[in-house]
C-alpha cells in the first residue's frame, strides 16, 4: 500500500465511524424527546434533532465519497455525493444557527424567572 492508499482508508474508515456515531446521537435523541411531555422543551429536542439529521446525511454522502474513490466505476457518483456532502453541511450548519437561536429564547424564559423570584425574595 502507497501512502495515499493508507490515508484515503483512513478517511474510509473514520466517515464509516463517524457516520454511525451520529446515526446513533440522532436516534437517541428521538427516543429521548418521545418521552418528554409536549412544550418548549421538547420542540427545542427536535430542532437539535434536526441539526444532526442534516449533518448525519453529510457525513453519509462524505463516507459514499471516499468509498467511491477506490472505484473507478464509481467516479460520476463521486462527483454526485461530493456535492451531496458539502449541501447537507452546510444546510446543517445553518439550521444549527436557527436551532440555537430556539434553544436561547426557551432558556431566557429561565432567566426571566430567576430575576422575578429573586426580586421577590429579596424584599422578604
Amino acid at each position: 500500500m502507497t501512502g495515499v492508499e493508507i490515508w484515503l482508508f483512513i478517511a474510509q474508515a473514520s466517515s464509516i465511524i463517524t457516520f454511525l456515531i451520529g446515526l446513533f446521537a440522532f436516534v437517541s435523541l428521538i427516543k429521548a424527546s418521545l418521552h418528554l411531555d409536549e412544550g418548549g422543551y421538547k420542540s427545542m429536542f427536535i430542532a437539535l434533532s434536526g441539526t444532526i439529521l442534516l449533518i448525519v446525511i453529510g457525513v453519509a454522502s462524505m463516507a459514499l465519497y471516499h468509498l467511491s474513490e477506490s472505484f473507478d466505476k464509481l467516479a460520476e457518483l463521486g462527483e454526485i455525493v461530493e456535492l451531496g456532502w458539502y449541501t447537507f453541511t452546510f444546510a446543517g450548519l445553518c439550521y444549527s444557527m436557527y436551532a440555537s437561536y430556539r434553544v436561547i429564547n426557551y432558556l431566557k424564559k429561565f432567566s426571566r424567572f430567576n430575576v422575578k423570584n429573586s426580586k421577590k425574595i429579596k424584599s422578604l
